[in-house]
């Protein structure tokens, strides 16, 4: 049994871009298996993104629109009445560890596109998350 406690704890930024790393390996190489258990992988991290009904917000990650460059997640939030569809993009940077740029029609919103901007990067910098890390061989897996 591997202990998780002596794994190292990377930000949620980090852990997406790993597991998706290996879902795109998993993808090249046909194993479907190997590609399942990714997918999944990155809906538990998707669970730790701005996510509420409440707001009309439900976070996908588009794995068509993504490389690993960047990272194309989508959303929507309601303004008022009226709904918002966003796409959030992660990409690397090196001042900054990443950069988290809202694109969507806010009109006036301005303010909700700042909040929202806030919310994600507080969250892709997250490192408190309850998932169990992937094993020193799936991560050796990877980076092959």
């Amino acid at each position: 049994m591997i202990d998780y406690s002596q794994l190292p704890v990377y930000p949620l930024y980090k852990e997406f871009g790993s597991a998706f790393q290996c879902w795109m390996i998993a993808t090249l190489t046909l194993n479907t298996q190997w590609k399942k258990e990714k997918e999944e992988r990155l809906q538990e991290l998707i669970s730790y993104l701005p996510n509420s009904e409440r707001f009309g917000m439900r976070t996908t990650l588009d794995l068509e629109a993504s490389h690993l460059a960047r990272l194309v997640f989508r959303s929507s939030v309601f303004v008022g009445t009226r709904q918002v569809k966003y796409t959030v993009i992660l990409t690397p940077s090196l001042a900054s560890d990443f950069i988290v740029r809202i694109k969507g029609h806010f009109g006036k919103a301005q303010d909700v596109k700042a909040h929202l901007e806030e919310l994600y990067e507080k969250a892709f910098n997250k490192t408190d998350i309850s998932l169990p890390k992937p094993t020193i061989e799936e991560k050796k897996k990877c980076q092959n």
